[in-house]
């Protein structure tokens, strides 16, 4: 009875999942690119005050109190140039500044990046009265990192990478512009994907930086993956299968090309029609061979 009843009264599938018996390929993929270093510019003024204290204070997440300092005092008639390369001198001269940070003198203006990305600081000038350094209310170059990718999506292969992974590889979701042999494959949701949640909630995907994802390259005998839609409908004996760019649905797959799809139909099929998870999401059996 529980047989012929199953795919009535359950999911049959999560996203990420790879359906049926068979041989099939995977490749390791990082998900690190876009992780970006958080910069600071700071102006020094056009005409230093003579015999005063300029500083640069500098926290982070992992040096909150006390702050790591670089001062310079001036003289008389100290310049605009003199100010950045005394600037420049005290925090080079100190070995946590530089530790922390990368610093560039531009004569007029020093810019402060840190040497990790992702790591957001806050710099704090001194000194000056009416002639002070400055600097703005957000940073120059914010710190960032790469979305998450959930599993069961198509991603693009990219430079980069890490020697964690063989062949230093590494991928993001595709953005208009891709084509099917930049396509590395679909994420393959298994039960050695770290987890930081349970229940529902654990069925998310591969955080940034992490552990490789793990991303079906060639479904060969295997009968496919299961791939979320925002389609309501699809026949796998008549659709062509296309990858989304569009926000909120990167790596899902659709039916037609619109809103810049990747037709990676030479590639795919469909091999299902659509069937809904435990999550209430649309999903769909695509078998594919990059």
């Amino acid at each position: 009875m529980g047989q012929t009843t199953y795919r009535n009264r359950y999911s049959i599938a999560i996203a990420g999942m790879v359906d049926g018996l068979g041989d099939g390929q995977g490749e390791p993929y990082l998900n690190d690119g876009g992780f970006v270093a958080e910069s600071w510019t700071i102006t020094t003024p056009t005409t230093p005050a003579d015999n005063t204290l300029y500083s640069i204070a500098v926290t982070d997440r992992y040096h909150p109190n006390p702050p790591i300092v670089a001062s310079f005092t001036t003289s008389i008639g100290t310049s605009r140039a003199d100010l950045a390369a005394g600037l420049y001198a005290s925090a080079r001269n100190n070995m946590m500044f530089t530790g922390l940070l990368l610093v560039v003198n531009n004569t007029s203006t020093i810019v402060l990046t840190h040497r990790q990305t992702n790591i957001p600081f806050f710099p704090v000038v001194s000194g000056g009265g009416a002639a002070p350094l400055t600097v703005p209310t957000t940073p120059t170059t914010p710190a960032s990192a790469p979305m998450l990718i959930g599993f069961g999506l198509g991603v693009t292969r990219i430079a980069g990478g890490s020697t964690s992974v063989r062949g230093n590889k590494s991928a993001r979701l595709p953005i208009a512009g891709d084509t099917a042999n930049y396509i590395a494959g679909f994420t393959i949701a298994t039960r050695n994907s770290q987890k930081d949640r349970v229940g529902e909630g654990a069925l998310v995907g591969y955080e940034p930086g992490g552990l490789a994802m793990n991303v079906l390259q060639r479904c060969a005998n295997l009968p496919g993956i299961w791939v979320p839609t925002l389609e309501t409908s699809i026949n796998p004996d008549a659709d062509s299968v296309y990858l989304s760019v569009l926000s909120g649905s990167q790596g899902y797959v659709q039916k037609t090309n619109a809103n810049s799809a990747i037709d990676i139909s030479p590639k795919g099929r469909f091999r299902s029609f659509i069937t809904t998870s435990v999550n209430g999401q649309n999903l769909v059996l695509v078998q594919a061979d990059f």
